[in-house]
């Protein structure tokens, strides 16, 4: 499920009022980036530049590196977070629970604002979507997703 960007003020404002600063923030970068809650709470200073449109790279751990665009706001929101523990996110404890308690305070906050079933995940996909509705083809979402799938080849009626 994708969200409107209406929901995702809403969402927005509710993890301010909630005084969740880690999901607050990884929720910018993921709207703003499309990046994976899981390359969001591995990042570390090194992976990423300030100026757009040079790319952040996504943790090696996650499926590869890839070069991620970031916007002036996710700059911004990168550059103001405290460096704790060699991360911009969570603490010495393992990402994966750091990613794990964003995702719970997101679906609360989701409901708290009255948006039943939002994850995380559908950062994402608001993101693709902007992107498909803005006239991107598949293939270069594909790419600057990370997604590693297949192109269709485009063959004229002749060779079929």
């Amino acid at each position: 499920m994708s969200l409107t960007s209406e929901q995702i003020n809403l969402i927005f404002d509710q993890l301010q009022r909630d005084g969740a600063t880690d999901a607050y923030d990884a929720a910018v970068v993921s709207c703003e980036t499309g990046m994976r809650l899981g390359e969001i709470v591995r990042l570390r200073p090194e992976d990423w530049l300030v100026e757009w449109p040079k790319p952040a790279s996504a943790d090696r751990q996650t499926r590869g590196w890839r070069d991620i665009r970031l916007t002036n706001r996710a700059s911004r929101v990168l550059s103001e977070r405290q460096v704790r523990f060699g991360r911009l996110f969570g603490s010495e404890c393992d990402p994966d629970a750091t990613a794990h308690m964003i995702a719970n305070a997101f679906a609360q906050a989701a409901r708290r604002a009255g948006i039943q079933r939002a994850r995380f995940q559908a950062l994402r996909l608001s993101y693709a979507q902007k992107w498909l509705k803005a006239g991107m083809s598949l293939c270069q979402l594909n790419r600057i997703m990370g997604l590693n799938l297949s192109c269709p080849s485009f063959r004229s009626p002749s060779e079929n």
